[in-house]
């Protein structure tokens, strides 16, 4: 599923641009003998790391992120003449959230920066805006008395269909 690198530079860090990738004397030598920390002199961008010996420090599965869910529906019910009826429910919405969703189609990727997670923020893989229910239900005509009012009396027949618009396509 997703995952954040916790080791990489702050916004304000990045504004330093070009000089983040100059040559400084590594303070951490000869502490180091095999890494990205082994030799004499290193990067002002790698020393400014949260944990400057390693390239990415990654956390799978983080329990981070917002969502936000608005929708409405309309409902209309008629029962029509003898034993016929209609139900027909339909929800509109919009679900946007800033995490690493997974659906039926997979995964949308990892996140872009873990200071910034507005970067992420836009349609859920799980929105579905349109959402139909129609049932139709029919009363059979039975005994109206007896014992087999009671067996064979009662039985409806019906008809449940739904309808939905796909999740949105992440590029």
């Amino acid at each position: 599923l997703g995952s954040v690198n916790i080791n990489q530079l702050t916004t304000e860090q990045m504004k330093l641009g070009g000089a983040l990738q100059q040559s400084v004397p590594n303070p951490f030598y000869p502490q180091f003998t095999t890494g990205i920390l082994a030799g004499a002199t290193t990067t002002r961008g790698q020393l400014l790391r949260p944990y400057p010996q390693y390239n990415a420090v990654t956390v799978r599965n983080p329990t981070i992120g917002n969502s936000t869910y608005h929708g409405g529906f309309i409902r209309a019910e008629k029962r029509m003449s003898g034993s016929f009826w209609f139900l027909a429910h339909y929800t509109f919405s919009k679900f946007i959230d800033d995490v690493e969703s997974t659906s039926e189609y997979g995964t949308t990727g990892n996140y872009m920066d873990a200071y910034n997670r507005h970067l992420d923020k836009g349609l859920s893989a799980s929105d579905v805006p349109h959402h139909v229910v129609v049932t139709l239900l029919y009363e059979l005509p039975g005994p109206k008395s007896g014992t087999l009012k009671t067996v064979l009396g009662g039985w409806k027949l019906g008809l449940l269909e739904t309808f939905k618009s796909g999740p949105p396509l992440t590029v």
